[in-house]
């Protein structure tokens, strides 16, 4: 007797030979696997400075740039205030007065809003006694008095604050430039300010408003503050410098806040200076005679081909 023969479903034998037709074409696939691109730029960062004392005397930094275009890249600028008094660690004297007055200034306000308070409470009563009239006549009074003492504090600490600005700016002349300028700040009018004579004031970079950081050196607690910029090399902002109206362009008072561009230059030549494999200088200032500062400066470059040192 004859055994049967069977036969497997026609949707089987299709997965089948599908298999092994994929099996076969993949010993004739001439795909390979992507190979990583060139690197077609090189950075590099270079110190240009290194926590240098700097007392407003010139600080000059030498580069060498490889022999390849610098086609982006930026400056990075640390700058420090130490202590004048390297014995009672005292800071700068004015810039003591200057935190001392903010304080006042604060107290002040703080005052007026208890007796503010007080007031309210009183007025808030069902009946209001002869004495309770005198007492808000007096605190009437002395909130008056107080906010007297905030007006005059409040030239105080404006006249102190474009003074201590100006004091510890920071400027930079770049290469191929001629001038320094000062990023990030503007100028005022000397004649509104009357300790400054006929010199022009740098106002807005901000650097002695950074609060005061501790560390420990040689087992001595030491206090320091530390603010640090960035430069784009394709483009920054510094003072007016006269660029559109043939001289400096000088503010009879700070600015409002959102006018920065108006009271600012770009600085757009950087780039194109850099030129390759040269030697160029970089000159900081940061500070004045007496003021303990110091300055920590690098720049970052992007070359255009893969050349290395």
């Amino acid at each position: 007797m004859k055994s049967k023969k069977t036969f497997p479903p026609a949707g089987g034998l299709l997965a089948a030979c599908m298999a092994l037709m994929l099996v076969l074409s993949a010993c004739d696939d001439e795909r390979v696997l992507p190979v990583n691109p060139p690197a077609y730029s090189y950075t590099e960062t270079i110190t240009l400075l290194d926590n240098v004392d700097a007392n407003g005397q010139d600080l000059t930094a030498a580069f060498t740039l490889l022999d390849a275009d610098v086609i982006d890249g930026f400056i990075t600028i640390a700058c420090f205030l130490m202590p004048y008094d390297s014995i009672n660690q005292g800071w700068d004297s004015d810039l003591e007065l200057f935190e001392t007055i903010n304080d006042e200034i604060d107290s002040i306000i703080v005052e007026n809003g208890a007796f503010k308070n007080e007031i309210i409470n009183i007025e808030l009563q069902e009946t209001i006694t002869h004495e309770d009239s005198l007492r808000i006549a007096e605190l009437d009074s002395i909130m008056q008095d107080n906010l007297e003492k905030i007006v005059f504090r409040v030239m105080q600490v404006d006249t102190l604050d474009s003074y201590l600005d100006d004091r510890f700016k920071l400027s930079i002349q770049m290469t191929g430039i001629t001038e320094e300028v000062y990023p990030g700040g503007i100028f005022l009018d000397p004649a509104n300010y009357g300790y400054a004579g006929e010199t022009t004031i740098v106002w807005g970079q901000g650097f002695y408003l950074v609060e005061p950081a501790q560390y420990d050196t040689d087992d001595t607690l030491k206090v320091r503050r530390g603010k640090g910029i960035r430069l784009d090399l394709d483009e920054f902002w510094a003072a007016d410098g006269g660029w559109d109206i043939g001289g400096p362009y000088l503010h009879a008072a700070k600015p409002a806040r959102g006018s920065r561009y108006t009271n600012q230059f770009p600085i757009r030549e950087m780039l194109g200076n850099l030129t390759a494999g040269s030697t160029h200088t970089l000159h900081f200032k940061f500070g004045e005679s007496g003021t303990h500062t110091k300055v920590t400066a690098s720049l970052y470059v992007v070359y255009n081909e893969a050349v290395r040192r």
